[in-house]
């Protein structure tokens, strides 16, 4: 169909180009404003199925009081995070589960309002009836917290008590929860920002909590005994005969360019002569934290020398040592 016709403007032809130009970029309009509000997606079924799921996880969460650690928070799944991503185009979602840190995502679904309440999980107390007001606890549940609502640590509580202990409160590293194994040192070695109240049992001067009961330090064994001696700022410790130990090194740039040397910023201890995967136990280093993101297997910040002790490994054996080098720590003067 020609836009001329015999001289003169073909109306029919025009307004069905203009119709067709509106639809289109009408269309992109849409498509994009319904991304940004993450409303309309692109599978409709299984979108509306996660789309529901999600919406449920938020109500959830503001119910909470928009938890602020991973410890008061609903779990939301894996499969409906990946699905969000799918159906709406959204950036990629936070790594962690934490209601507040997903609140700005909920209110794009219509979940606004409530309050942002106090984690307390850990303390002991299981805070199942709770105000709504700035401040208030979160509330706990044996989903959500099983460290203060869970039945298992009724049975801890009971075998300290029944071995001849005395439940206490007392300060210890996040990642550790209530009647940790204190024959093992290490678990209560945090600094103040990175450790919080939880249950622990007192066994007394010659005895020890080994996670189940009180008993007798020296019935514990000594299986580092014969183990190699090593010193390393201000710090001793031992590890096994078959280990080796490997200092770290780091350079900033600004000392590149200065023309100085590397400087000693941790240790790496490692079964054999060479260290391969993750089967290692690391003092200090680079930029080392505990964060979750890190996600290390076992991780404890050692307050005397002011560094992290962590590794990586999966093997039983290489957990077990990393226990027992912590057992070892002596600080020097």
């Amino acid at each position: 169909m020609n836009f001329l016709k015999k001289g003169k403007t073909n109306w029919k032809f025009l307004l069905i180009i203009i119709a067709l130009v509106l639809i289109i970029f009408g269309g992109i309009f849409y498509f994009f404003l319904s991304w940004r509000i993450g409303i309309v997606p692109i599978f409709s079924n299984k979108c509306e199925v996660c789309k529901k799921d999600f919406i449920a996880w938020c109500e959830n969460c503001r119910s909470l009081g928009w938890p602020l650690g991973i410890a008061g928070s609903p779990i939301l799944s894996s499969k409906t995070a990946m699905c969000l991503m799918d159906c709406f185009l959204l950036k990629p979602l936070p790594k962690t589960n934490y209601c507040y840190d997903k609140r700005n995502l909920c209110e794009n679904f219509g979940i606004v309002g409530g309050e942002v309440c106090e984690n307390l999980c850990g303390d002991g107390t299981c805070q199942e009836t709770v105000c709504l007001a700035v401040g208030c606890p979160c509330a706990e549940t044996k989903e959500n917290c099983p460290q203060d609502c869970g039945e298992e640590i009724s049975k801890l509580e009971t075998g300290c008590i029944e071995s001849g202990g005395t439940v206490t409160t007392t300060s210890c590293c996040l990642a550790v929860n209530d009647f940790p194994n204190n024959c093992l040192i290490g678990a209560c070695g945090c600094s103040p920002e990175n450790s919080h109240q939880i249950k622990n049992c007192d066994c007394g001067e010659e005895k020890c909590f080994d996670g189940k009961k009180c008993t007798f330090k020296e019935a514990t064994g000594d299986e580092t005994a014969d183990w190699k001696t090593y010193q390393w700022n201000g710090l001793e410790f031992r590890y096994p005969q078959t280990w080796n130990v490997e200092k770290i090194y780091y350079q900033t740039p600004a000392q590149q360019a200065r023309g100085e040397p590397p400087e000693n910023i941790g240790l790496t201890i490692f079964p054999g002569t060479e260290s391969t995967g993750n089967d290692f136990i690391a003092i200090g280093g680079h930029q080392v934290s505990c964060d979750p993101s890190e996600n290390h297997t076992k991780c404890q910040f050692v307050s005397s020398i002011s560094n992290f002790v962590y590794t990586d490994s999966n093997n039983p054996d290489i957990l077990k040592v990393f226990d027992q080098i912590l057992s070892t720590f002596r600080f020097l003067e």
